[in-house]
């Protein structure tokens, strides 16, 4: 992917800057996009600010540098790496960027008409732009490679981003409802068992007072023993007493049952906590996946945006670079030719 030239015994590398300047600013935009979203794919945000619309003129080039997830983007590059080289090796700097932008906007052109009510994002109908520039330059392998790319890799990466992207969403939105159920019993359970502390902490108070009842027999009692004699007093005194004991080991009972209740709500909120804090992740991971549904006919529009890049890539680079059009027969041969003409330099 490097032009080499010998100048006073050294090799200088040639990298294709345009090319490789593009791929970068796909790949800092993907990470900028993505750096909201739990499961590392283009946020909702982004999908709504930068994915073509048609109440958005200049979403027609930022939609091409907006990438799904990263399959979507790794494909993408490297197609883009590999056609784009082979284009700027042969035309430079400024035509490579124009076919790369023009192919682009046209596909986004076509899926507008096509369907605009869809968001799209993606840079594969300006990809394809330099396919169809990479046949213009050397018609049968690139002819050959567009082949095996349209009818393998593409349709498997359309079929990854719209089926994995819908299958997780669905999934996403069935553990919500499953947390949403938990939460609603969580808080059924917590009502409950508040309602049972509040009626025990109103027993242990009755009970309180039942005792103190107790101790006022039991002290005019003691004001009465010589009154009732003491074989009687004995016999009140022992009664009261065991009914008072009686009192305060129920007390004892009921205030033990307190600590549990006490300790299983606690639990029990600390759960009620925690399954929120779930649900409010997948509301927010429904939210990042929400931008599948906003493509689910992506695949027919794809296969357009797809061919308008195709031909736009091709026709540009007829109409700009005319000396272009069928100067090698494959990839290997442009390798070859510039090697040969650089020994003569």
């Amino acid at each position: 992917m490097l032009q080499v030239r010998k100048e006073e015994g050294r090799s200088k590398v040639k990298l294709p800057k345009a090319t490789l300047g593009l791929i970068f600013l796909n790949i800092i935009l993907y990470l900028l996009a993505s750096g909201q979203s739990s499961f590392f794919v283009l946020s909702a945000s982004f999908l709504e600010s930068l994915s073509l619309q048609v109440a958005k003129p200049l979403s027609i080039f930022t939609y091409m540098f907006i990438h799904l997830w990263p399959s979507h983007l790794a494909v993408d590059c490297l197609l883009l790496l590999f056609f784009g080289w082979i284009v700027e090796r042969e035309v430079g700097f400024s035509k490579t960027l124009a076919t790369y932008l023009v192919a682009g906007a046209v596909s986004g052109a076509l899926h507008l008409l096509v369907s605009p009510a869809t968001k799209l994002v993606g840079s594969s109908g300006a990809v394809f732009g330099m396919v169809g520039a990479s046949i213009v330059i050397a018609p049968v392998s690139a002819f050959a490679a567009f082949v095996l790319l349209a009818y393998g890799a593409s349709p498997l990466i359309i079929s990854e981003v719209e089926g994995y992207g819908e299958d997780v969403s669905l999934r996403l939105e069935d553990e919500s409802k499953e947390l949403s159920e938990d939460y609603s019993n969580l808080s059924l359970g917590q009502s409950l068992l508040s309602n049972e502390l509040e009626s025990k902490r109103d027993v242990i108070s009755s009970i309180e007072g039942d005792v103190e009842e107790k101790e006022g027999e039991l002290q005019l009692l003691e004001q009465r023993r010589e009154e009732v004699g003491e074989e009687t007093y004995q016999l009140q005194h022992e009664q009261l007493s065991e009914e008072k004991q009686q009192l305060e080991d129920d007390k004892a009972d009921e205030e033990a049952a307190v600590v549990v209740a006490e300790e299983v709500l606690e639990g029990l909120l600390e759960e009620k906590e925690n399954v929120s804090k779930e649900l409010k992740d997948r509301t927010k991971k429904i939210s990042d996946y929400s931008i599948f549904k906003a493509l689910r006919d992506v695949t027919t529009e794809s296969e357009a945006v797809h061919l308008a890049g195709l031909f736009t890539g091709y026709l540009f680079l007829v109409i700009i670079e005319p000396s272009a059009l069928g100067r090698y027969n494959g990839f290997l041969e442009v390798f070859r030719r510039k090697k040969k003409k650089a020994r003569h330099i």
